[in-house]
């Protein structure tokens, strides 16, 4: 869609060449990250504006929103909407989890993930073919939903307004 750069897990420990579509580090974005978990339209708004001018997404791309610890996708959905919109890309619903505690919660509560949390993270459908999946989330925190989305989804292009790149594995 245009030629901004993305990053190639630079500054994550990551696997090699995953590609992450990010604005940049969370420290300067977290005001954006948290005003888009209200779903406040405005806030979301804002947030894909900036994603859609300054990342490189493909034309191709299918925008595949992250679920919340409700087990589905809330606020994420929203942004993909409003990101589609401005972008032309589709949006396809198909993740779906177990609701759960929050990772941020869980992570705040006792300083780091349990090992024994599942996220269920599920494809309700297959993927079409033809298209780069773009696995939408607000922040990569940690890396530890992003983690499991794209193992249903190998092909997968994390899309995010931030990364922490202190704390994120991918």
């Amino acid at each position: 869609m245009n030629n901004r750069p993305s990053f190639i897990a630079s500054g994550l420990q990551a696997r090699k060449g995953l590609e992450i579509l990010a604005l940049g580090d969370y420290s300067a974005y977290r005001d954006i990250c948290h005003k888009v978990k209200t779903s406040y339209r405005p806030f979301v708004r804002e947030a894909a504006g900036m994603m859609a001018a300054s990342l490189a997404l493909p034309s191709d791309g299918i925008l595949i929103p992250m679920p919340s610890h409700l087990g589905y996708a809330t606020d994420t959905l929203d942004l993909c909407k409003e990101l589609s919109s401005l972008t032309g890309l589709p949006v396809l619903d198909i993740l779906q989890g177990d609701m759960r505690e929050s990772v941020h919660n869980l992570k705040s509560i006792t300083g780091e993930i349990p090992a024994d949390v599942s996220l269920g993270l599920r494809l309700m459908r297959d993927l079409p073919r033809g298209f780069k999946p773009l696995v939408v989330d607000n922040v990569i925190g940690t890396g530890f939903t992003m983690k499991s989305a794209l193992a249903l989804i190998p092909d997968g292009i994390p899309c995010t307004l931030a990364v922490d790149y202190r704390r994120c594995t991918l």
